[in-house]
């Protein structure tokens, strides 16, 4: 499989490049920017060739899309081809209507399209996924995310600070929230009407530091997302899902434990994982999609609701807007 990489910012150097040169079953063949410099930049530490990005969507089996997100829905349809591998980075698109296009357009003409969420293999949140997958904790009703810190990653695009879907909301919150659906078997399952509520936000989108209440219809009931997400002060980074009978809960960076509580007491749970560190689920992420052309733990359908979710948060009105 020949692999191209469209977008040559920050991710692509600090992550897709390392895990490409650490891994001889991986290579890139393609890359294409906006600005040549940096495509120059990419193609020579990949050892690929640097071009335009529709001589890569023609020669490429597999498509990696790492550009900003208002970007994503437009290119997924250029590159939608019978048989071709897409792999796009989080967020994946801006709005629930582009998530069920792009989705069913690939179904439909055969193509393979991925969303890159690689905490999806964290030992923790598989951990947990297979507690609320037996059972323990009941029937899943609440989930409650919180994740913040300094914010250090500088996009070059910029994006991050100037485009809507560039703020904490979308950049932080789309993991965090992926995250929490993942683990409560949310994510297969079709999401409909959303509300929001108690909005609070420094400033409008792309807002930095942003809480709210979420509640949303899935196959198993009616279920309320607390989130809290900051660039600008340190929360305590954890999701929790809550069911009717216990709760299980993480932290949401690299990690291999879960607290489980029920109504016998509390205990920690070791994970049994390979993994050690999160280069290595990122790694893998991208073996599983482009190497074994196995994503169905990344398939695009699988983030309709989330986007949906996304999308009822960042318009809501509140503070800052």
């Amino acid at each position: 499989m020949t692999v191209g990489i469209i977008g040559c910012g920050a991710v692509t150097e600090s992550m897709y490049a390392r895990a490409v040169l650490g891994d001889p079953s991986l290579q890139v063949s393609w890359v294409s920017d906006l600005d040549p410099s940096r495509a120059a930049i990419v193609a020579r530490a990949v050892g690929a060739k640097a071009c335009p990005s529709e001589e890569l969507i023609v020669q490429a089996d597999a498509i990696v899309i790492a550009t900003p997100p208002a970007s994503h829905e437009a290119l997924i349809g250029e590159c939608l081809a019978p048989g071709k591998t897409i792999l796009c980075e989080k967020p994946f698109v801006t709005t629930a209507a582009a998530a069920e296009h792009v989705t069913s357009a690939a179904a439909e003409i055969g193509a393979a399209l991925c969303v890159g969420h690689f905490r999806r293999l964290y030992p923790q949140v598989a951990l947990a996924r297979q507690i609320v997958a037996l059972g323990v904790i009941g029937a899943v009703s609440e989930l409650s995310l919180s994740e913040g810190g300094r914010f250090t990653w500088v996009a070059n695009s910029g994006y991050t600070m100037n485009e809507r879907t560039g703020g904490v909301l979308w950049d932080t919150g789309s993991h965090t929230l992926d995250m929490a659906l993942y683990a409560a078997a949310l994510d297969e399952q079709p999401m409909s009407g959303v509300s929001v509520s108690a909005v609070e936000r420094d400033k409008a989108e792309p807002s930095h530091d942003y809480a709210a209440t979420a509640v949303f219809d899935a196959d198993g009931g009616r279920i309320t997302c607390r989130v809290h997400f900051s660039r600008t002060q340190a929360l305590p980074n954890l999701v929790r899902i809550v069911g009717d009978r216990g709760s299980v809960m993480f932290v949401a960076g690299f990690d291999d434990r879960v607290r489980l509580s029920t109504g016998t007491g509390t205990m920690v749970i070791p994970a049994e994982t390979e993994f050690t560190n999160l280069d290595e689920c990122f790694s893998r992420q991208l073996h599983e999609i482009l190497v074994d052309r196995d994503g169905h733990t990344f398939a695009g359908a699988r983030f309709v609701g989330q986007v949906a979710v996304l999308e009822a948060l960042s318009d809501a009105v509140g503070d800052g807007r």
